[in-house]
């Protein structure tokens, strides 16, 4: 991943032009406020490639996903946005001033609390822990300015690396704000030596 100036930060982000917004070949890549780190309103759907290989760098396997927006609830009054991943909906997405957060077990809560997936604003070396009904997961902010291609185009990104207290398993990821996750690598050792690389392939809104 390379880095830019302002400059060419803006000229990328001014660039980020594909077909297909709701099947207009004509519309400009859609994205929402740049001041969040994902674009956040009931309809938006983000489409992935993801692709699996082994400690060779084989591929094993390549599958698509999909994650949309299905709905909202209020919680003490904070506003949570219900996620479907495939079908899966138990977990839901909020936005606070310091960025993305994130509850997994949102459909049939436990003793898992909601936790801060993505700091946003942020700046290099920040740094903080998840803590879950699991191994727990270190995250830092490796990059704000990092430059991801990806098969829906090119994005100005903030890189997030999570990694877990064993070790074994590390998370690369990349948002692009005003939009949200546009690439991700997933490296772990168990059962076996592996990685998923997951891409977005489109993005789609009620707003574009």
């Amino acid at each position: 991943m390379s880095r830019l100036s302002h400059r060419g930060i803006l000229l990328a982000a001014g660039a980020l032009a594909l077909a297909g917004c709701d099947g207009d070949d004509d519309a400009r890549f859609c994205l929402g406020d740049p001041a969040a780190i994902v674009s956040i309103a009931e309809g938006n759907r983000w489409n992935y490639r993801i692709r699996e290989f082994d400690s060779t760098h084989t591929l094993k396997a390549t599958r698509a996903q999909r994650v949309a927006i299905v709905g909202d609830t209020v919680i003490d009054s904070e506003t949570w946005y219900r996620i479907d991943t495939d079908g899966d909906r138990d977990f839901a997405w909020t936005l606070r001033d310091d960025g993305l957060w994130v509850w997994y077990e949102f459909a049939y809560p436990t003793n898992n609390p909601p936790f801060r997936m993505a700091k946003f604003p942020a700046v290099i070396g920040d740094f903080w822990v998840i803590e879950q009904n699991g191994p727990d997961y270190a995250v830092t902010v490796v990059d704000t300015a990092a430059v991801v291609s990806v098969p829906a185009g090119v994005f100005w990104t903030h890189h997030y690396r999570m990694t877990n207290e064993t070790g074994d398993l590390v998370r690369d990821i990349y948002y692009a704000p005003g939009l949200g996750r546009v690439y991700e690598v997933t490296a772990s050792t168990q059962p076996n030596p592996h990685t998923h690389v997951t891409e977005l392939t489109d993005f789609s809104s009620p707003n574009c």
